[in-house]
């Protein structure tokens, strides 16, 4: 649609391996453009179809990309308040961003849906469904990381050596972290890497509104993850966790619709409209 230029930005983190493709994603900007927001798609690095252009992946935890992205974005639309949504893994990049940032944080709000919040707990899940589904996302990671195989070999920590060999010997997602996430940032180990990742550590520092949408079924982001203080001891934060849900599903009707996309942007409209009206005062 055409858009005033000072229109609300809405900022998307898609997940793991996604893209602006994503089912998820285009219901969030479906119901979001009916409410005269500009809607964005961080693509992270290697995904959503885009060449590798350097001999490096991302991860949870590194924000520079994300930094980038909303930095162009406020110099693209200077006058538009700028929101943001961040779906499981782009959840936890864009929470740790907001966290980074502090009081300096240029978004209105935030909302982040299935969250893993700690990499570490999500890991140690017992439950035999984690099996399952740390076999299915290292096949996915697997599938994102082939095509990049002739940039990624430049990097020091595996020249000389055959990625494709590597990833044959991954089976879960823990093991595609150790072999290959690991030596690009340095990480002794995997659980080195997931404590430091986690953002549920940062929740402390976030500065601005911000809405957590989880489910107690969700096989990925593990419940024990969720730690009710954690979000009482910061004013600025609401944890809506519900019964049913699953990870970044929310499905719901005899012709299913993610149902996450209604409350997710009314409450990004009730912050605007919050702090509009103080505005006036």
């Amino acid at each position: 649609p055409n858009l005033p230029f000072d229109s609300p930005v809405l900022v998307i983190f898609h997940g793991i391996t996604g893209g602006s493709d994503n089912e998820y994603v285009m219901n969030l900007v479906s119901k979001a453009s009916r409410h005269s927001y500009r809607c964005l798609c961080v693509i992270t690095r290697g995904c959503g179809g885009l060449k590798l252009t350097s001999p490096m992946l991302y991860n949870g935890g590194e924000t520079s990309d994300a930094r980038f992205a909303v930095d162009h974005i406020r110099k693209r639309y200077p006058l538009s308040k700028i929101l943001a949504v961040g779906f499981s893994m782009g959840a936890n990049i864009l929470t740790n961003y907001v966290a980074e940032e502090g009081e300096d944080c240029i978004f209105e709000a935030m909302v982040a849906v299935s969250n893993p919040l700690d990499f570490l707990a999500c890991s140690d899940n017992p439950e035999f469904t984690h099996k399952v589904s740390s076999y299915a996302l290292s096949y996915l990671l697997k599938n994102y990381v082939s095509p990049h195989l002739d940039v990624l070999k430049h990097h020091e920590k595996f020249r000389g050596r055959d990625i494709r060999d590597i990833l044959k010997k991954v089976r879960r997602i823990e093991d595609f972290d150790q072999e290959i996430i690991c030596p690009l940032y340095g990480y002794d180990n995997y659980r080195e890497l997931y404590k430091d990742i986690s953002c549920a550590k940062n929740l402390k520092n976030i500065k601005v509104p911000a809405l957590f949408i989880n489910a107690l079924d969700d096989i990925i982001c593990y419940k024990e993850c969720i730690k009710p203080s954690e979000y009482t001891n910061n004013e600025n934060l609401i944890m809506c966790l519900t019964q049913r849900g699953a990870h970044v599903g929310y499905f719901t009707g005899w012709n299913p619709k993610q149902w996450f996309v209604e409350p997710a942007v009314d409450y990004l409209d009730a912050i605007l409209n919050i702090k509009q009206s103080m505005l006036a005062f």
